[in-house]
């Protein structure tokens, strides 16, 4: 699954500030990612439902099947991206899917969107 653009996604990284006492955690996006920003890109992957239901119009997307993930819980969780389908709901899947969109950054995701979204998904055969 993995692509450039899983790759781009990959590198993004926390910068450590501090409030105070309190550590605040603010995206760094790299040139590489930020050049991806606001343009269409093409992402395979595995979706992970955000709410229960057998369809979903807003999910996350994995470069890793989640579910069957060796690795989560001992080297941190793979790259993930929000998605909203610019059309109705597809039917959760375990097997790969492959959308078209546009990536955009969130200005604050701590008030509950993903830092990296597709938006306006469709999926491509």
């Amino acid at each position: 699954m993995m692509n450039k653009t899983w790759e781009a996604i990959d590198k993004m990284a926390y910068k450590v500030t501090y409030n105070g006492a309190k550590k605040v955690y603010t995206p760094f996006y790299p040139k590489e990612l930020k050049a991806l920003e606001n343009k269409i890109v093409e992402l395979p992957g595995y979706m992970v439902p955000l709410h229960s239901g057998r369809s979903h119009k807003n999910f996350m997307m994995s470069v890793l099947p989640v579910m069957q993930c060796q690795f989560c819980g001992s080297n941190g969780i793979p790259p993930m991206v929000e998605v909203t389908l610019k059309g109705g709901a597809i039917k959760f899947s375990e097997d790969p899917i492959k959308l078209k969109g546009k990536m955009i950054f969130t200005k604050d995701p701590l008030k509950g969107n993903a830092e990296i979204q597709i938006v306006d998904a469709e999926p491509i055969k």
